[in-house]
């Protein structure tokens, strides 16, 4: 390049600078004219950990009025560390950045620009601290279970600082940690210090006992010691130390209440458990002890059974169960004491019967042990056995009872049977029973009486009432049972009787009482058909067909009689001929009523009674009452008399003696006598 161009190029080029500077000139004229008043930092002393620590750097900017001016950037630069570096005044004219370490220790210059206007600051940046101490500022030295604490630790350095943005860990061996949403975080949380001091939330978890809550920055720490209690009560168990005990005794049985919450922790001490029994005595109230536990005693009592032994812990409920058991065999039992009924055997009623009896102890308790019990019949009617067997057999009692069969034979009666054991010492003890009956079968046949005579009762109007029993038996002849009802009518009903046609097995008769098998009722009748035949017709327990004949007995009967002649004469020379005397006789009852049909004795002292007019009866010394000329209840007897049987007569005058004359009312004590006198004149 030539110099001439050279000169040139360089001509031109101040001319255009001495342009641009004189445009430029004109142009700062024209800016406002600011001021930097103050520039400051906080804190002048930061640390190289990382941005934990940071300064804070503030400009206050105003113009030439001395008015703060709002909005304009301010441009900052270190010269190491970091900076925020474009950042607008606010409305006080204040621009404030923020100033952290990049690990470099020491002095940093802080610039800041406003246009042309400039400020510094310095900011030391120093190594980090050593952490000289921990503290809890906030801790619960107790909780419970499920409950949510807030646990504030201070962090104190070398410099007697407290940092803000340390992290400090948290540790704790029961429970957990949870973030600020409640969500479970774990055993371990970190925090970071605000104000010198960080927070966690602990919530204490399920389970009970001591736990110690850890607060560490390195190889610093503080730790404490805290409390969690288990809940109220939810769970609760019983454990008796025996399940079985004799009653009457002396002995107690300890039952042990453990008490759980939710979670099936012990319960803390003092919790107040209350018990109760159906059966025996136990302790009312215990309270737990450290462990959860409550003690309680047993005592049995007398009364055998089992016991249910409840247990009341707040919410929380529990039951068991403790069998008390009876003493030794005291006395036996039989368990039915009303009478015992069973039929004859193949009679079709019920044969058999369950017979049970009870051992029991000296308390009334039924005896747990088995025991061989023994039974036999001590009076008994015909084939009545026990178990089939015979008249003994013997059983093992179980839960204190023993029972056998007693069964019928084929007859009827009272069995009485007894029933005994052994106690542990060998002595017997045995019962009675003696009300068991063997009652006869279905009606078989019916045995009918009548009142006989001087046994009826005077109604009047010539009429009589006497009592009728009827005996009825089953197959093998034994009396029915009582309450069988029998029901007696008259065939052809007769109109000159009647009969009381509803009566029943043992009703009582007249006297007031009342026989085994036999029904009473009452016959009413005319006594002047007294010795008349009548039917009578029985229905015993729906079974019909029994028939009996009866005659109408005599009641209080009278004889009247009379000899015609009264005197017999033998006055004729050689007259050797028997002569005869007709006795005359009428019968009469009680009532004066005409006695027909009625058989009548005769004897005489001398004599000989003839045979009768018909109606005979086949016997010269009876006779048979009957109407004769009209009037009833006569009889004509003719005796016939010896000359030989009178004496012969005697210068002084005739031989004579005198015949009496008996007649008497056949099976009655009624009788009545006439005297006939024999004269003997002459040979």
């Amino acid at each position: 390049m030539s110099l001439k161009k050279s000169v040139f190029l360089v001509s031109l080029l101040v001319i255009t600078l001495t342009l641009f500077l004189s445009s430029c000139d004109k142009r700062t004229a024209e800016l406002p004219q600011y001021k930097i008043v103050s520039i400051s930092a906080n804190p002048e002393v930061i640390y190289a950990d990382n941005n934990i620590t940071y300064s804070e750097i503030s400009v206050l900017v105003k113009d030439d009025d001395n008015f703060a001016i709002t909005g304009e950037n301010v441009t900052f630069r270190s010269n190491i560390g970091h900076i925020l570096k474009n950042i607008p005044t606010d409305s006080m004219g204040v621009a404030t950045t923020t100033f952290w370490d990049s690990g470099d220790i020491g002095t940093a210059t802080i610039e800041a620009f406003i246009y042309d206007v400039k400020a510094e600051v310095e900011v030391e940046i120093q190594a980090v601290p050593e952490i000289e101490s921990l503290v809890f500022t906030q801790i619960p030295l107790e909780l419970n279970i499920d409950d949510l604490a807030t646990i504030k630790a201070r962090a104190t350095n070398t410099a007697g600082i407290v940092t803000d943005g340390t992290v400090i860990i948290f540790e704790t061996e029961l429970g957990f940690f949870v973030n600020s949403e409640g969500v479970e975080i774990g055993g371990v949380a970190s925090a970071t210090t605000s104000n010198g001091v960080a927070r966690v939330n602990l919530n204490a978890g399920d389970q009970q006992g001591k736990t110690t809550i850890t607060a560490r920055i390195g190889h610093v720490f503080v730790e404490q010691d805290i409390t969690i209690h288990p809940g109220t009560p939810r769970y609760l168990y019983l454990f008796p130390e025996a399940y079985e005990i004799e009653a009457n005794s002396n002995q107690n049985i300890q039952i042990i209440a453990q008490v759980e919450d939710k979670y099936h922790n012990p319960v803390t001490s003092g919790v107040g458990v209350t018990f109760q029994t159906t059966l025996g005595n136990v302790g009312a109230y215990a309270a737990t002890d450290t462990n959860g536990i409550a003690v309680t005693y047993f005592s049995p009592g007398v009364t055998a059974g089992t016991a249910q032994i409840d247990a009341v812990a707040d919410s929380a409920t529990a039951s068991t169960f403790i069998t008390v058991t009876s003493d030794q065999v005291s006395s036996i039992v039989f368990d039915f004491q009303g009478v015992v009924g069973i039929q004859v055997q193949g009679t079709g009623g019920q044969e058999s019967f369950e017979l049970s009896v009870s051992l029991k102890d000296m308390s009334g308790n039924l005896v747990n042990e088995n025991k061989v019990v023994y039974f036999e019949l001590l009076d008994y009617p015909l084939g009545t056995n026990i178990n089939n067997v015979g008249y003994a057999d013997s059983t093992t009692s179980s839960n204190g009872h023993a029972i056998v069969s007693i069964n019928s034979g084929t007859e009827s009666g009272i069995v009485r049977v007894r029933a005994y054991t052994y106690n542990n010492s060998g002595t017997l003890i045995s019962a009675e029973k003696s009300n068991i009956v063997v009652n006869a079968g279905p009606p078989n046949s019916t045995e009918l009486t009548i009142g006989g005579h001087d046994e009826g009762v005077n109604i009047g109007a010539g009429a009589w009432r006497v009592e009728v029993a009827a005996l009825v038996t089953d197959l093998y002849g034994n009396p029915v049972g009582s309450g069988t009802a029998v029901f007696f009518s008259l065939l052809d009903e007769p109109g000159f009787a009647s009969i009381e046609a509803a009566a029943f097995v043992g009703n009582e008769n007249a006297n007031g009482d009342s026989l085994q098998g036999t029904a009473y009722t009452y016959l009413t009748y005319d006594g002047a058909f007294t010795n008349e035949l009548i039917q009578i017709s029985l229905n015993v327990g729906g079974v019909g067909g029994f028939l009996h004949e009866v005659i109408l007995p005599i009641q209080f009967p009278v004889i009247d009689m009379v000899a015609v002649p009264m005197h017999l004469d033998w006055n004729t020379l050689n007259d050797n001929q028997p002569k005869e005397s007709e006795i005359r006789i009428t019968v009469k009852d009680g009532q004066n009523n005409a006695i027909n049909n009625q058989i009548v004795t005769f004897s005489s002292t001398l004599g000989t009674p003839l045979a009768p007019y018909p109606p005979d009866t086949g016997d010269p010394y009876t006779g048979l009452t009957h109407v004769i000329d009209g009037e009833g209840g006569r009889l004509d007897k003719d005796v016939q008399f010896q000359k030989i049987e009178c004496p012969a007569p005697t210068p002084a005058g005739p031989g004579t003696t005198t015949a009496t004359v008996t007649a008497q009312i056949l099976g009655t004590q009624t009788n009545n006598s006439v005297t006939i006198i024999l004269f003997r004149y002459v040979d």
